[in-house]
């Protein structure tokens, strides 16, 4: 009887403690940030809602009016504020929702978009911090256009997956890792490429190290990664002092040391080779990968980023792709372009025609397309006139002058 009681005692204490650290876990800095971005998209993104008839209309004539209400939202966001109408879905009937559980139980929610039927062809897309899968969908418009269908998640604390923590894509590698096994899974898929930006880019080129043989195995054929990061404490360090310019150096490196200090105790990070946030680095990884494991292979990447981004380093951009062409033993195909003038993930708005042809190059330069590709290339270029320049391309123009 004593022992149970005492049973009874621990399982109620183990339980409270649980409880506790969920909670401690939802109150770390970075979902308050979170939280609060969140809060000011959402606000953004209601400017774009449609007219109350046309919600009337969705919820009375479509069968997935969830679905038909975001592209009717997003429709309206890439042709006023983008200004890109080029950018708008007019098929939601192909976008297709799906929920999967992550390695830990999280619910995941994620989305198909197969404007190309039969196509075997597929980018798996990953979005940015206080993203969604709705948002990156639009961003990766110019590979649906090429004849690739796109999956997107909401990763974990994103969009309409559960809210767990974020960690600033260690977690959502693993989560990142689940849906492309879910989509060998469940579509027939021939050959693959991976499209992220910020957070997202950070997740594919991380997923690229860590899981590179299963990759390989699946037929990866190329990475593109926008206004990326590479070392997470480091963008800390670097975020922190744009808040607290007014802080003594060393003031602001003793509270740098406890903020990462109290991310480690309050943030569940599932991973085998991370203890610390000190520890999520590219560079490590890649060095690591590289002097250690004899098949370790590279996949051909594609960086963007800007001069003016506030928010990640586009040196760090720079110094990766040294790095990967100093440790990797192969030839690597990697290619990056630093535009002149863009704020954080804007690149493909203020530099919309450039970026695309960009891309088109790139994978041309990998000789992945097959004939229709090659037509459906040639259909986009004329269509968007990537290579005629109006009153919307001003940074473009600017760009081009520069190079």
């Amino acid at each position: 009887m004593e022992e149970n009681r005492l049973d009874s005692r621990n399982t109620s204490k183990n339980n409270t403690t649980e409880l506790i650290q969920r909670q401690v876990q939802q109150t770390t800095i970075v979902n308050r940030t979170k939280k609060f971005l969140s809060i000011f998209y959402g606000a953004f993104e209601n400017n774009y809602k449609p007219s109350r008839k046309i919600r009337k209309q969705i919820l009375k004539n479509s069968k997935q009016p969830y679905i038909d209400l975001e592209v009717a939202k997003y429709n309206n966001m890439v042709k006023k504020f983008y200004k890109r109408p080029e950018l708008m879905i007019n098929d939601s009937e192909n976008l297709k929702e799906f929920n999967i559980l992550s390695f830990d139980g999280t619910k995941l929610n994620g989305m198909v978009y197969e404007p190309n039927v039969g196509s075997k062809k597929w980018v798996v897309i990953s979005h940015w911090f206080t993203g969604n899968k709705f948002w990156i969908t639009y961003h990766a418009q110019i590979f649906a256009k090429l004849g690739y269908n796109l999956m997107a998640i909401d990763f974990r604390g994103h969009g309409n997956s559960e809210d767990k923590i974020t960690t600033l894509g260690v977690n959502e590698t693993h989560d990142f890792i689940t849906a492309v096994r879910w989509l060998h899974q469940n579509r027939q898929v021939e050959e693959m490429g991976l499209f992220g930006t910020s957070m997202g880019a950070f997740v594919a080129n991380f997923a690229s190290l860590k899981y590179y043989k299963e990759l390989d195995d699946l037929n990866l054929k190329f990475i593109v990664s926008d206004a990326g990061y590479v070392n997470i404490s480091k963008l800390i360090w670097h975020f922190s002092r744009r808040l607290s310019w007014w802080i003594r150096k060393k003031r602001k490196a003793e509270l740098f040391e406890k903020f990462i200090a109290k991310m480690d105790k309050s943030s569940t990070i599932i991973d085998d080779e991370i203890i610390s946030y000190k520890d999520i680095n590219l560079f490590r990884f890649l060095k690591n990968r590289a002097n250690s494991e004899s098949d370790f292979k590279l996949f051909p990447t594609l960086f963007f980023h800007s001069l003016d981004d506030k928010q990640t380093m586009n040196q760090e951009t720079y110094e990766y792709v040294i790095k990967r062409t100093r440790y990797y033993k192969g030839h690597i195909d990697d290619r990056i372009k630093v535009f002149s003038s863009a704020p954080h993930t804007q690149c493909i708005k203020f530099h919309f025609k450039k970026y695309n042809e960009i891309i088109i190059e790139f994978l041309e330069s990998l000789n992945l397309f097959d004939e229709n590709q090659k037509q459906m290339a040639a259909n986009i270029r004329e269509e968007w006139q990537l290579k005629v320049f109006d009153e919307n391309d001003k940074r473009d123009v600017k760009s081009k002058l520069l190079e």
